[in-house]
């Protein structure tokens, strides 16, 4: 029972009553952004539904610009008149995607219809790192054939192994959807093994994903340093296409410290 205070005139019962179901009203609220936080979503993840007659109210907090959005959506192409970094940045997430996922068919469809891509082990391109067409990048996870994409760095071995074998060793080495440091047309380092892109591609555009390595974890940015680094480089080409200029895919660069 509520104290009465004799210094305070008394309320009717048809304002205590609207005064009390406010005040409760706000404390479910102050308890339930109590409970709730401040809470990261992990992009790309699914989300639990609520159970029956509850309500869930999430406040997300962002603490900068995503690196990469792997977000489902994140495959959509910027607006042909966006500025290029961000029709850049745009594409490049929806190839991280379609590595993350694996999905061929997706990657094949954003490859440059007639160059194909490149696949580059390291940063250091050479003319004779493989080449896939559109059509053999849609079945390469599956293609049992054994090719040679490079030389191994150190031993100078041929690195010799199906598309899923090279796949696994020097693409998606890591979950680059999630690194926190991204570059357009520029790079964070390349260790001690020399960069060509300029030669190997004149008048194309990057996107530069890099993971840090645990040298870096406290630098910013990340000096380049370290031997655990590892870098996707994603190249394009500007072509014609419906509705103006087209960002096709023609490159894939691993990046890593080298001996």
């Amino acid at each position: 029972m509520t104290p009465y205070d004799p210094g305070q005139p008394r309320n009717s019962a048809a304002s205590l009553a609207r005064s009390s179901g406010m005040m409760c009203r706000l404390l479910a609220c102050v308890v339930l952004v109590g409970l709730v936080g401040c809470v990261r979503l992990p992009e790309g993840e699914p989300r639990s539904a609520a159970p029956a007659g509850v309500q869930t109210v999430v406040v997300i907090c962002n603490s900068g610009p995503p690196a990469i959005s792997s977000a489902p959506g994140a495959s959509a192409v910027a607006p042909a008149d966006a500025p290029l970094h961000e029709r850049l940045r745009s594409r490049a997430a929806a190839v991280a995607r379609a590595l993350k996922d694996k999905d061929m068919d997706a990657l094949a469809a954003l490859a440059h219809p007639t160059r194909g891509v490149r696949f580059s082990p390291y940063s250091y391109v050479e003319p004779s790192d493989m080449t896939l067409s559109p059509a053999e990048i849609r079945g390469a996870l599956k293609d049992p054939r054994v090719r040679v994409w490079g030389t191994q760095d150190g031993s100078g071995d041929p690195i010799r192994g199906t598309f899923a074998g090279y796949f696994h060793a020097y693409v998606w080495t890591h979950d680059f959807t999630k690194v926190p440091d991204v570059k357009v047309d520029a790079t964070f380092g390349t260790g001690n093994m020399n960069d060509n892109f300029a030669e190997a591609y004149p008048g194309a555009h990057y996107v530069e994903l890099y993971k840090r390595s645990v040298d870096e974890m406290t630098s910013r940015p990340p000096s380049g340093t370290g031997m655990e680094w590892e870098s996707l480089r994603i190249v394009f080409d500007e072509i014609p296409g419906d509705g103006g200029r087209v960002l096709a895919l023609v490159g894939i660069i691993h990046g890593a410290w080298t001996i």
